[in-house]
């Protein structure tokens, strides 16, 4: 057994280059219970114009650097919206998508921000899952995501439309592996 965090959404609100004072607060708690590692879902930084962004990156790893446990992230939408900003994430926090095991858990970071694939996962990247799901020998499966593909945000109304188009394909990939949660940012309610 262990603990770990998730966090998802802690970029300011700000246009000016600004860390939130909750992030820091989070990371002094974390600094002091000592989790085995904490998961952001995604949105490190508010994004905006080229100019703007390597600055709040600056920013976000000075703050992220008072962090003593193990930091993991899924790229957001303010962090991704473009090829040159996912470039500047490959540069800054390395692969849009990867895996890792802890324990008798795998960790599986899926990409919502793919450059060419808004709103659905790209064939590549689904590739990618199918074969982690069928390599690992984990006990227990955790999918970490910035966008909540199994929801609609924009219209309730529209939950069917949504399942099939965005969340079928992949919930129906992970029947028969241990998939126990999927967690899911983008959403600041």
């Amino acid at each position: 057994a262990f603990d770990f965090v998730v966090t998802g959404d802690t970029h300011s609100n700000r246009q000016l280059v600004y860390q939130t004072d909750i992030i820091k607060q989070m990371i002094q708690e974390w600094n002091l219970l000592k989790p085995a590692l904490a998961m952001e879902v995604g949105d490190l930084v508010l994004g905006g114009s080229a100019d703007n962004v390597p600055p709040q990156w600056d920013l976000f790893e000075k703050t992220i650097g008072e962090c003593r446990v193990p930091y993991f992230s899924a790229p957001g939408n303010h962090d991704i919206s473009d090829a040159p900003a996912e470039r500047l994430w490959i540069e800054r926090m390395g692969p849009t998508h990867y895996a890792f095991s802890y324990g008798n858990t795998r960790f599986i970071v899926l990409d919502t921000e793919e450059v060419d694939a808004l709103d659905v996962i790209s064939e590549a990247q689904f590739a990618w899952l199918k074969r982690e799901l069928e390599t690992t020998k984990a006990t227990n499966i955790l999918i970490f995501m910035h966008q909540p593909y199994f929801a609609s945000y924009e219209d309730p109304g529209k939950m069917d439309e949504v399942w099939a188009g965005r969340w079928k394909r992949m919930a129906e990939l992970f029947h028969g592996h241990p998939v126990r949660a999927v967690f899911a940012g983008h959403e600041h309610g």
